[in-house]
């Protein structure tokens, strides 16, 4: 997902090894587990649950984590393993079928129960889990003892193997967290006859700081990452998207054993601690604690020119702002990452209310392009920075209830509002003078995201535009500007529709994933309004130059595309929409900001990539739907649709007709994928997929894609390959080596950027 592009990456002024901009897990509390899980998912070996959530606090079952295991030992050949079985309880359609036979055939690593099962869906413990990874060590019964599993976990202890995790007994259930933990060790651990366990199946590059990725640092290009091994910093290309939780920390880059691009970072939490800033000063810094940490003046310290002495910039250290300290041997710190998160404003006041004078020849920023003081509304934030003669101009605002403040209401330094914990600067303090607790109040946020000003939301109130997340018990909500709330919802104005017999659902949960106008009531409740597309007759879409008819594209535009109407939005970047030109009628709606830029820009259904695709079949039943004057039932229509991927038959249930034929037989098609987890939608989200095209096993190119007439047309990444005669899916290789006719089906037509979505053969 593109970030919002902030005042400071414009300024080109972040810190190389600043704090992220995002992090692909959000819900890992543990700096160890999450620096454990972003390192294993730069790899592949690990995957989240959805939503950049990891749940680290979840059990794994055996099949899961061997799946993990031969990922770190570098497996990848799926096919070969995917079409016997070994176990009786692991049979060879399952997904983790090739895992697992490849850890018995090809790895030797786990065996089955006394009655020959292996009990893939039982929660894996602990001495199960370093019993096995003992084994790919090189580790024998008679290295490690008799007595299981007692011996194999004391061995672990031995050689470190469960360095930095929690205490464990043999026979308790192994966290997510834990585990990525226990899997970053093992590919850091010496084998028994030597050598790292990661060299089995990657190289790897010197210990390096990860200084910057393409998305904390704009003057990178896309896939490329720099690099600080010692003071020397070098810019590689990487196949793997590193969250930016990684920058600023050390670690070894991992590679293909044959060469290539970069392919992933393990992080070293060996001698790293992290502290907040309170002050800094040219031998010291004080933490937010109270502590202070002595620094060496000849300490190394990572900055936008690259790796300096401290004394030469320690004040470019933030207040707030969390760093790395990594020690030397001898316990003195060596070396400081971090610090410097944003762009230092010189001054910052409210448009309209503040005097402001505008210096001659000084540039203003609205929104990533440069504007003129008359496109500045008022209570608008203007934040100037003296060095570079430019305003940078923020309308970024939300209102909230005022729940608390420290240390007093009237000149805080920190607020609670929204359930979420705000710093307030010194320089901002000032407009809460006159602010009462218990009342809305309106945040509003300079370029950099903090809060600059605060007024009471009889001033300055409204909805502002934010993605309903999550709704339930509790409601989660993201502004665009990138801010997460949580609180309690309030389903005001959305009344109930029927779900059948005399049941119903608020209407609001039909927004979500979808932009709402937000803002949090009196009594604390967070309120929502619908977010009305508006005319959208701006013309065609040229992706290439970055134009809707007239207007270029802004610098901070928001894409997203709507799979079908009325379902949750997913958003997209610029380059996804292809080089093909897409006409006015894919445009649902469009937004100009002040520079007369697109700054939103909603599409219909452009790469396909939200649908899951199968075959479906369509049901329909009556259910009752209440009792008429008369006293007799009502019965409304409900349709229910199967999908039958790979991973099994889902089904979902609306009150909408899909379209598609009531019938048994199953057709190939897709479903939206975000109503796949609801109970229930009002929105017919299926459609079926026509033939594209029939092809024989030498128009395909290796596994890239397929020749139709004069266009090659590219394979989804997912692409689903049936054999009606088997009754089961196959592997490409699998299907070219034994049938000869390929029934091609596409999302949409080739020549406007269709993908193989699914492929019949005979």
């Amino acid at each position: 997902m593109k970030k919002r592009m902030i005042c400071a990456l414009l300024a080109l002024a972040l810190l190389a090894g600043s704090l992220p901009v995002s992090a692909a897990f959000s819900d890992i509390p543990s700096d160890a587990e999450r620096w454990a899980a972003e390192s294993l998912a730069s790899l592949g070996i690990v995957n989240g649950t959805g939503g950049g959530s990891f749940n680290p606090n979840g059990t794994l079952t055996r099949a899961e984590f061997c799946k993990m295991a031969v990922l770190a030992a570098g497996f990848t050949e799926v096919s070969l393993y995917s079409s016997y079985t070994i176990f009786p309880d692991v049979l060879a359609s399952e997904w983790f079928a090739p895992y697992v036979n490849a850890a018995v055939r090809k790895y030797q690593i786990i065996r089955g129960d006394s009655a020959g099962n292996f009990n893939p869906h039982n929660p894996i413990t602990y001495g199960e889990a370093v019993t096995i990874l003992l084994r790919m060590l090189g580790y024998t019964i008679e290295d490690i003892g008799y007595f299981w599993p007692r011996d194999d976990a004391l061995k672990a202890d031995q050689i470190g193997l469960n360095r930095g995790m929690r205490s464990f007994s043999t026979s308790d259930s192994l966290t997510r967290g834990q585990a990525a933990i226990l899997l970053r060790n093992l590919l850091m651990t010496e084998q028994k006859e030597g050598g790292l366990y990661i060299s089995k199946a990657f190289r790897t590059g010197e210990v390096s700081v990860l200084g910057a990725t393409h998305e904390t640092d704009p003057t990178l290009a896309a896939g490329e990452v720099r690099l600080y091994a010692g003071e020397e910093a070098s810019v590689v290309s990487s196949s793997a998207d590193l969250s930016g939780d990684l920058v600023g920390l050390r670690g070894t880059p991992v590679y293909p054993q044959s060469g290539g691009s970069l392919l992933g970072f393990i992080v070293d939490t060996e001698n790293l601690e992290t502290a907040v800033v309170q002050s800094t000063d040219i031998d010291a810094v004080t933490t937010a604690d109270g502590g202070r940490i002595s620094i060496p003046r000849t300490c190394k310290l990572l900055i936008s020119a690259g790796m300096v002495d401290y004394a030469e910039s320690y004040y470019d250290l933030r207040p707030g702002a969390t760093i790395y300290l990594y020690r030397d041997d001898g316990g003195a710190v060596s070396l400081v990452t971090g610090g410097q998160t944003a762009l230092a404003l010189a001054s910052t006041g409210v448009y309209g209310v503040d005097d402001l004078v505008f210096v001659r020849g000084s540039t203003i920023i609205k929104h990533g392009s440069e504007v003129t003081e008359d496109e500045i509304d008022k209570y608008d934030v203007v934040s100037y920075v003296a060095e570079e003669k430019t305003y940078y101009v923020s309308d970024d605002r939300v209102t909230l209830l005022y729940e608390s403040a420290d240390p007093s209401y009237s000149s805080p330094t920190t607020i609670q509002a929204g359930g979420h914990t705000f710093s307030i600067s010194q320089e901002a303090t000032r407009y809460f003078e006159n602010l009462s607790l218990g009342r809305t109040i309106t945040l509003l946020f300079d370029c950099n995201g903090n809060v600059a000003a605060a007024f009471s939301s009889a001033r300055v109130g409204g909805k502002v535009p934010a993605i309903l997340t999550e709704l339930g018990g509790e409601a989660t909500v993201k502004l665009l500007s990138g801010l997460e709330l949580k609180g309690t919802p309030s389903f005001a104005g959305f009344p109930n529709v029927d779900t059948g017999d005399g049941e119903g659902v608020s209407s609001l949960y039909a927004q979500v994933g979808r932009i709402v106008g937000f803002s949090q009531d009196s009594s604390g409740r967070f309120t929502f309004s619908t977010y009305s597309f508006r005319d959208a007759s701006a013309g065609d879409v040229d992706p290439v130059k970055g134009t809707v008819g007239r207007y270029a594209f802004s610098p901070e535009i928001r894409i997203f595309e709507e799979p079908s109407e009325g379902m949750p939005l997913n958003e997209i970047e610029q380059e996804d929409l292809g080089p093909v030109t897409l006409p006015a009628s894919k445009v649902r709606h469009i937004e100009i900001d002040d520079a007369g830029k697109v700054s939103l820009l909603i599409l219909s259904n452009i790469t396909g990539d939200a649908f899951t695709y199968g075959f479906i079949s369509q049901f329909q039943t009556q259910v009752p739907d209440g009792t008429g004057l008369d006293g007799e039932p009502i019965y409304r229509t409900q349709y229910t649709l199967r999908l039958r991927t790979a991973d099994g038959v889902t089904e979902y249930v609306t009150f909408r007709n899909p379209g598609l034929r009531n019938t048994s037989s199953m057709v190939p098609g897709g479903i939206a994928t975000s109503v796949l987890s609801q109970a229930y939608s009002e929105v017919p989200p299926a459609f079926k997929l026509e033939r594209t095209a029939t092809v024989t096993r030498d128009d395909f190119d290796a596994r890239e894609g397929v020749r139709i007439g004069n266009v090659f047309v590219p394979l989804a990444d997912n692409v689903l390959i049936y054999a009606k005669s088997l009754d089961r899916f196959l592997t490409l290789s699998e299907a070219r080596s034994n049938f000869s006719i390929f029934e091609i089906y596409c999302d949409r037509d080739p020549g406007d950027g269709g993908k193989v979505r699914i492929i019949l053969v005979s």
